[in-house]
């Protein structure tokens, strides 16, 4: 704030011996004040530009210490001034040139010359004039202002008020919230450096601090804060008290409490101002300016959830004491009060919106007056016909408008279908939610489950809508990744929908049942789906056929593994009007082909795919009314979209999504009913750990996605606990990597992929007990379809576990052409990286070939292995497979690693030695010795000591 010592009060005069310090009296500030940068220049300038500038806003919203700040940064540029009125107090309007006259120190008598005196004076000397809290006294301020401004050309005001001073010139500006720290996304607050970078949460830091020095911040109290100041609408009063209930409650305690805000914020500094020591006071001193006709529709619109239109507030609030005619001269006079926000909405959609506080208050008024359930009544019946009308437009094509309406008032709708519910209409409450059905996936999952779970429970529903409400679980649960969920609730709908002959239902059901059976039997869901699809079509169902296209090619690009049929299916989903048509489908078919392209190793055009995913799913945030950034980070493609870009990423050894706490994202994803996102965030993080060779963090993070992968279905379950082996291997732990393994579903691995992941782990596995042969055979199992298939980084895996069998079998040229070849198809991809735990062996065998062979030789085998395409090198390592040529017994039959471990022996070293300068477990030196021992037939270390000694290079 500006220097203290302008904030000085001093007399006019020498009275007293006293001389005057600074012609201005701005109190001293006695807390710190927080944030308004932005707000501090825009109001500067507007004082600059206009002479008469009034704050407006609610109680408690700031506007008092923001007119201060500004006033203060301006006192070196005012020849006199700035000078402070403060006209809370002040009851009697007559009084108010008395007050100017007294905070100014003008020595002037108090009648009507004295009065024209004060305004030439103010006027001739340029005063900046600080009317403050003038809510109250409007008229007379007003035309006090107004005289002050016709005396001269000099004088200006900043005055603070709820309501706008309706001066011929002046610039009302509603003053903003306190910047609100994202819930989610990829700025989510997780720390306490996090929650200072944001005006509302530093505040409330602050103040907390203040009732209680020794508050400590983690990541879970940083979500709580970022919740209690969203809720709180960034308003400063109710951060403040309720900060301050921080010496007695921890801040989830706080959080939890905030439904009952009204009676927790409270408690305010006993020397501040009545009105601002409770939200309850300080609502109750606007309430008191309104006529008895804007009282009413105050209390009336506690109704609604998060705002509403006009044109759906007349309806509701028009019924007993309030004329429908005066419905919009009252909510007017409501907005200039600041206890009604307007906005323009999104596409010009004017909206309006209570404070939470204020909702609170006014649901209280509402409970008093005894119209809450004739209100509440009125407001479902007004969304029911507004879901009737406006949700079957949804579901027969993607319209804009409509998703535009319907979402911005999602909350509305779910208060009308809680209403429904507790007033046990639970049929009525089930068709609004089938009306609604594709507005929940995209936009509050978590909530529609909520709501089925109850309905479906309700014997009084009969099939056909219990039928349906398991549609609608299915719809939400394969939009919002709980694919799992999906699956079973889309099962359980086909015989319900069957029986009842409910031709749309079924057909959706069947395409539900076969598209999300794909993850786990991707052969027998073809046929379903092409069948279901049909039936689609039969019925008329255009959305439920373009889901079921999409599906198919999800089906057989990803989960059947075949790129060269399953791509076709996609182009031609694509073609389909009800998919070009609708952002949504249209994107879940292009992150599909961006996973595809990832597999293949064309990271390129994986990420470009990615990119229009991202591209078509804006077309829908854009228009979402809040959770944009949150839409495009969760939702099913966008989160397959950050995936594969990730992927792409760290492939090239670079990090993922820069900027994004993906650990953040994950965990709010998860608590938000977005399964699917939240391990595929997490899968992510564990890869990034990799990347940087924390194998120990990999493993704890592939353990938490192991537990989110149950709900987002056995194919990513699969994949992590292979991966989750990859990074055992890092750490030198094949026990721990053959249990991650063990866990494997053999069921699920219904992809080349999958089937290639498997086999390489078995494979590394096999060499590091000894076993080469067994790791030929898991190699070549996969190999020639990896390569088929055009999976490159499998087959480039496949083929650098053969070149550590041929290495094994003492066949180091081989070796060398084939980790050449498998290098080469990684360079002409960028995969720069692996997984550590398969390429670190790898790297060790180069580099003894390279000293066993000579630099020159090694580089001649480098090169030939480098002219061989990923073809030519699967048919060499084809070629290269035979009889193995070691002999089974004697110093000869010894493979490289055995050799190895019998040269450590006779240096002396340790099994524990051996293991750390091998990087293998010591249950791996004890298998390498059982073998030397049976090859050499010796019994002791000493014999196998000997035996080195009596070879050349022993």
């Amino acid at each position: 704030m500006a220097d203290s010592s302008r904030f000085q009060v001093a007399p006019t005069s020498g009275v007293g011996g006293f001389q005057r310090l600074a012609s201005q009296n701005l109190p001293a500030p006695l807390s710190s004040f927080v944030g308004r940068e932005r707000e501090i220049a825009a109001v500067g300038e507007l004082i600059g530009a206009h002479r008469l500038v009034t704050i407006t806003g609610p109680g408690g919203a700031g506007k008092t210490r923001l007119a201060l700040e500004v006033a203060a940064r301006l006192a070196a540029e005012q020849a006199d001034g700035p000078w402070w009125v403060d006209l809370a107090d002040l009851a009697n309007p007559a009084l108010l040139a008395a007050r100017v006259i007294r905070s100014t120190g003008r020595p002037v008598q108090l009648d009507d010359e004295g009065r024209d005196q004060l305004m030439q004076r103010l006027s001739a000397r340029a005063a900046l004039l600080l009317l403050d809290n003038c809510e109250h006294l409007v008229p007379a301020v007003a035309g006090f202002v107004d005289e002050l401004l016709r005396a001269g050309s000099q004088a200006r005001v900043l005055a603070t008020s709820r309501i706008p001073l309706d001066v011929e010139g002046e610039a009302a500006w509603p003053i903003p919230a306190l910047d609100l720290p994202p819930s989610m996304g990829e700025h989510a607050c997780t720390d306490e450096e996090d929650l200072s970078s944001h005006a509302s949460s530093r505040l409330f830091l602050e103040r907390a601090r203040q009732a209680r020095p020794g508050l400590r911040i983690d990541g879970e109290a940083a979500a709580d804060i970022v919740d209690i100041c969203r809720r709180l609408d960034g308003l400063p009063l109710a951060l403040e008290l309720a900060a301050a209930r921080c010496r007695s409650l921890h801040v989830s305690q706080l959080r939890r409490s905030l439904a009952g805000s009204l009676d927790l914020l409270s408690g305010g500094q006993r020397t501040g101002t009545s009105r601002l020591q409770t939200m309850q006071a300080s609502i109750d001193w606007s309430h008191n300016q309104l006529t008895e006709g804007e009282r009413v529709l105050l209390r009336r619109l506690a109704a609604f959830a998060n705002g509403f239109t006009l044109e759906d507030a007349q309806p509701v609030v028009s019924a007993a004491g309030l004329d429908p005619a005066l419905v919009l001269d009252a909510l007017d006079t409501l907005v200039s009060h600041s206890l009604v926000r307007f906005d323009d909405g999104i596409n010009g959609a004017a909206r309006y919106r209570l404070l939470e506080v204020v909702r609170q208050y006014a649901t209280r008024r509402l409970r008093d007056a005894e119209e809450e359930q004739s209100i509440r009544d009125r407001h479902t019946q007004r969304y029911e016909a507004l879901a009737r009308t406006l949700g079957p437009r949804l579901e027969s094509d993607w319209n804009e408008a409509v998703f535009v309406r319907m979402s911005a008032d999602v909350d509305n709708i779910e208060r009308a279908i809680e209403t429904l519910c507790e007033s046990g209409d639970h049929a009525r409450a089930a068709v609004m939610l089938w009306d609604t059905q594709h507005l929940w996936g995209l936009v509050r999952p978590a909530a529609a489950d909520l709501i089925i779970s109850r309905l479906v429970e309700q014997p009084e529903l009969n099939a056909a809508l219990r039928a349906r409400m398991h549609v609608v679980r299915a719809t939400v649960g394969s939009d919002a990744g709980a694919m799992s969920t999906a699956f079973r609730s889309a099962a359980a709908a086909v015989p319900l929908a069957e029986s009842a002959g409910d031709e749309l239902a079924t057909a959706r059901a069947h395409v539900l049942q076969a598209a999300l059976l794909t993850m786990a039997e991707a052969d027998s869901a073809g046929p379903m789906l092409r069948a279901a699809i049909e039936q689609c079509d039969k019925a008329g169902d255009q959305t439920g056929a373009g889901l079921g296209r999409v599906w198919l090619g999800v089906c057989v690009t990803i989960f059947q593994g075949s790129a060269s049929r399953g791509a076709p299916l996609i182009e031609e989903a694509l073609n389909q009007p009800s998919v070009r048509t609708n952002p949504g489908l249209a994107a879940w078919a292009h992150c599909v082909l961006a996973e595809m392209h990832a597999e293949h190793g064309a990271l390129g055009s994986a990420v470009e795919e990615a990119e229009q995913t991202e591209a078509l799913l804006q077309r829908i945030a854009r228009v979402l009314p809040i959770g944009a950034e949150g839409f495009l980070r969760t939702s099913v493609p966008g989160s397959v979209a950050a995936l594969v870009r990730g992927y792409a990423a760290i492939l090239q050894d670079q990090p993922p999504l820069p900027g994004v706490d993906l650990e953040a994202v994950s965990l709010r994803a998860a608590v938000d009913g977005y399964p699917l996102a939240g391990y595929l965030y997490r899968f992510l993080r564990g890869l990034d750990q990799l990347r940087t060779r924390n194998p120990a963090g990999a493993l704890a993070d592939f353990e938490i996605a192991e537990r989110l992968a149950d709900e987002a279905g056995g194919w990513f379950a699969a994949n992590t606990r292979m991966v989750g082996a990859f990074a055992a291997l890092s750490v030198g732990d094949p026990s721990t990597a053959a249990t991650w393994l063990g866990r494997v579903d053999a069921d699920q691995l219904t992809t080349t992929m999958l089937r290639a992941r498997f086999r390489v782990i078995r494979a590394d596995l096999a060499l590091r007990h000894g076993d080469a042969a067994a790791a030929e055979r898991e190699a070549h199992l996969e190999l020639e379809a990896a390569a088929a298939e055009g999976i490159a980084h499998e087959t480039a895996q496949l083929l650098e576990v053969l070149a550590r069998v041929t290495d094994d079998d003492g066949r180091p040229v081989e070796a060398v052409r084939l980790a050449s070849a498998a290098a080469r198809a990684r360079a002409e991809r960028n995969l720069r990286l692996g997984p550590p735990g398969h390429l670190d062996p790898v790297h060790r065998m180069l580099s003894r070939a390279r000293t066993d062979l000579g630099e020159e030789l090694f580089e001649t085998y480098w090169q030939q292995g480098a002219s061989l395409d990923l073809e030519q090198a699967v048919a060499y390592a084809r070629r290269s497979r035979g009889e193995r040529r070691r002999p089974v017994c004697g110093w000869d039959s010894l493979t490289p690693t055995e050799l190895q471990v019998v040269r450590l022996v006779a240096a002396g070293h340790t099994n524990p030695q051996i293991a750390t300068q091998l990087f293998v477990s010591r249950e791996t030196v004890k298998t390498h010795l059982r073998s030397v021992f049976a090859k050499l037939d010796v019994r002791t270390r000493a014999q196998v000591a000997a035996v080195a000694v009596g070879h050349k290079g022993g």
